[in-house]
């Protein structure tokens, strides 16, 4: 069985296949269905590009990601990774134009998403109209 302690560099270097020109290297075992590659650790299956990091860098700290640079899900080369906050994965996916709803300009009930009008809450955009009129129909209710 193998743990994060006794996988080394050289274990991640053996199942990836460098790409000439890009620095990626490319996860070679199994991945996942949104592209990302995967290992079986302590019988759980871990993320191939987190276990990466961990071993290049030392343990993830809790509620942390690890994100691309090269933008290549199953790329686990340590140098194109970096630690972000789940704001930080978002705000990566817009600036790439990665994020199916950052092409949105309006919420569901037509409000638009524009400075005034929008907060982000656990890495979303969300009305702040629409979470007024909640409030407001909460209120009634539980009076």
């Amino acid at each position: 069985m193998r743990t994060i302690r006794s996988i080394d560099a050289r274990f991640i270097w053996e199942h990836s296949i460098p790409v000439p020109f890009s620095g990626c290297y490319i996860w070679s075992l199994s991945s996942s269905n949104r592209g990302y590659g995967q290992l079986k650790v302590n019988r759980r299956m871990r993320l191939a590009h987190r276990v990466s990091w961990e071993v290049a860098n030392g343990p993830i700290p809790k509620g942390m990601y690890i994100l691309h640079r090269c933008d290549t899900p199953c790329c686990v080369n340590p140098s194109h990774l970096f630690l972000g906050t789940p704001r930080d994965n978002m705000q990566d996916a817009i600036i790439k134009k990665r994020s199916f709803n950052t092409r949105k300009k309006q919420c569901k009930h037509g409000h638009p998403f524009n400075q005034k009008n929008t907060y982000w809450y656990r890495g979303q955009r969300h009305c702040i109209q629409c979470r007024r009129r909640l409030i407001i129909e909460w209120r009634s209710r539980i009076r």
